[in-house]
């Protein structure tokens, strides 16, 4: 009995796996793209995730939000450079971001 049951559950893996159960969540993903731009995880929260540049020249916290308007209300309507909303995603960043660094988080989050 236990045999069957440890088969059932190693296939119900295999098929979540094949069936994109194993796909990199949103998180994950726009960690890994702003990794590959240059930046390197620092922390986690609950729903943050803090990334320093490598030449620790600026930090950026992205927080991921239930729903684009959630993100939206986080922020006033006009923000400075540095903080915005891209879907269900805020950031906010310390002094020293630059343009070039809010393209390369805006690409990253519109990638997934």
């Amino acid at each position: 009995m236990a045999a069957r049951a440890c088969l059932a559950g190693l296939l119900t893996a295999a098929l979540a796996v094949g069936c994109g159960g194993g796909a990199p969540t949103q998180r994950e993903h726009v960690v890994a793209c702003l990794g590959g731009a240059g930046w390197q995880h620092v922390r986690d929260g609950p729903a943050t995730v803090v990334l320093r540049a490598r030449d620790r020249h600026a930090s950026v916290e992205l927080t991921f939000f239930a729903s684009p308007a959630a993100a939206r209300h986080s922020l006033p309507q006009i923000a400075p450079l540095g903080e915005g909303w891209l879907g269900n995603v805020s950031f906010r960043s310390t002094a020293g971001f630059t343009f070039a660094d809010e393209q390369a988080v805006e690409r990253c989050l519109e990638d997934r």
